[in-house]
């Protein structure tokens, strides 16, 4: 699990998003994301299918399976 969130935030990075911006797009406060993004709470399958669409943007293979698995 510790890798995945690595990638989620890489990624997130890599496509210079803040943390704000993505929580914007999952409906979510900034702080809800963090917790999220550093493990505290796990995402749920619909915020799981949201980042896997933003991301595949800068990564068209990608999969939820490697970004979450």
């Amino acid at each position: 699990m510790k890798e995945s969130l690595n990638l989620v935030k890489g990624y997130r990075n890599m496509m210079n998003l803040t943390q704000e911006d993505v929580a914007n797009k999952l409906g979510m406060t900034k702080q809800a994301y963090s917790l999220k993004e550093n493990g505290k709470t796990p995402y749920n399958d619909k915020e799981k299918v949201i980042l896997l669409n933003i991301f595949k943007r800068a990564d068209p293979t990608l999969t939820i399976e490697r970004l979450f698995f």
